[in-house]
């Protein structure tokens, strides 16, 4: 089953087939697993939110998302997800409602 909207998906296989011209019949196969995972495994809690519109879920005042880039905490021999995924659960567990990770960019670039 598909759990992507038929043009999205179409969009995504795309674009592995042009990254991954070898492999993005097993990676989609893949992604397909475990988007059923993962929505066998929260779907009481994705239908309990409703999307406002096509473009994403309701979000209130009292949400709290962070938008980061995912290299703008690093820990030496730790992949930089790992580092603010570990971040984000010892400082931020009670706090946060998600976190947003931005595209890979040189934050130090943007310091000016």
């Amino acid at each position: 089953m598909n759990f992507i909207l038929k043009p999205k998906r179409k969009n995504i296989i795309n674009k592995l087939e042009m990254l991954y011209p070898n492999d993005f019949e097993w990676l989609t196969e893949k992604i397909d697993q475990f988007l059923a995972k993962f929505w066998e495994e929260n779907k009481e809690n994705l239908r309990k939110k409703k999307p406002e519109n096509n473009i994403g879920m309701k979000y209130s005042y009292k949400d709290i998302i962070l938008n980061t880039y995912p290299n703008s905490i690093q820990k030496e021999n730790e992949s930089p997800l790992q580092t603010l995924c570990q971040f984000s659960e010892d400082f931020f567990r009670k706090v946060l409602n998600g976190i947003h990770v931005l595209p890979f960019l040189s934050f130090r670039l943007l310091q000016g």
